[in-house]
């Protein structure tokens, strides 16, 4: 058994953190429930929410903001989501997968374990999409 890559079904614009801690849309575009990007995973603030009932150990939420500099407009309605358990190629294989688990891959890739995946295949969030291992970084 394998823990799953967590991915948005909605396409959704890149975004870069500027020095205030604001995030910035890099160019028009949409906005997705779940973004995940170069050293940021965020979350909307319902999915926070869910995620916080469920107490997964090695987690934390941060405020974010993003910032769309051509319209000004704040989003304050996401929240960061910061992962303390790492996969890396060499653990991959060695995971604890027990209870509800989350993992930080290279800095922007969000894994799960089995049973967290199926709580949120199971749950209203369906724009996640799940991916086994890492099939989905194969060429």
């Amino acid at each position: 058994m394998y823990p799953f890559l967590v991915e948005s079904k909605v396409f959704c614009v890149d975004l870069y953190q500027l020095k205030d801690g604001r995030f910035q849309m890099i160019k028009e575009g949409n906005l997705s429930p779940f973004m995940a990007g170069y050293d940021y995973i965020l979350v909307e603030d319902n999915l926070t929410d869910f995620l916080e009932l469920l107490d997964i150990p090695q987690i934390e939420f941060g405020n974010a903001i993003i910032w769309n500099s051509n319209t000004k407009t704040e989003y304050k309605n996401y929240k960061q989501l910061f992962i303390k358990n790492y996969l890396t190629e060499e653990n991959f294989n060695h995971l604890d997968l027990k209870g509800l688990k989350m993992y930080l891959y290279q800095g922007g890739y969000l894994f799960v374990n089995p049973a967290l995946k199926e709580l949120l295949e199971n749950s209203k969030f369906d724009y996640l999409l799940f991916s086994p291992g890492f099939s989905r970084f194969v060429k």
